[in-house]
């Protein structure tokens, strides 16, 4: 038996053409298959980027809270402006994320919640305290700082007679 050329190049057209792409059904397939990975993965994305944002603000409280009261052991006295005192403070205000409301007093900003957090500096004749209080919120992201914010560990004594030189 003898083949034509004509017979094998017939041959090879027709399985090529059997299936040159994908079926519109596998492609509807892929695309819920991307929709579902994509609504499972969205939300633990913006989960991630919201614990950043609390542990962030966390530290530079402590450190606001560390420099206020380094700058008030090391000069003896304590400043009105707590941004004096403090870089972090300077640059959490600067940033929009604290505000000065009145002397001796910071305010910092978590989600929606302008005072989530306060911190204030007890200035009497003798001594000096350093207080941070956390205030009653509603926002999740204030409630996510303020759980992992330790406020247990204030008043710091700045100036006085617990103040060992």
């Amino acid at each position: 038996m003898q083949l034509d050329i004509r017979e094998c190049v017939n041959l090879n057209v027709k399985k090529t053409d059997r299936r040159s792409g994908f079926t519109m059904i596998e492609l509807v397939f892929v695309i819920v298959i991307l929709g579902v990975l994509a609504v499972v993965a969205i939300p633990k994305l913006s989960a991630t980027r919201d614990d950043a944002k609390i542990t962030n603000m966390a530290n530079s409280i402590a450190v606001a809270a560390s420099e206020v009261a380094s700058y008030a052991v090391a000069k003896g006295t304590v400043e009105k402006n707590l941004s004096l005192m403090s870089r972090a403070i300077a640059s959490l205000v600067d940033s929009g994320d604290a505000s000065l409301p009145s002397d001796f007093n910071a305010s910092f900003k978590m989600g929606t919640q302008v005072d989530c957090v306060l911190m204030h500096v007890d200035d009497g004749n003798r001594d000096a305290n350093l207080t941070v209080s956390l205030s009653v919120s509603v926002d999740s992201l204030c409630n996510g700082l303020q759980e992992i914010f330790d406020a247990s560990s204030y008043p710091i004594p700045l100036r006085g007679e617990r103040v060992a030189y």
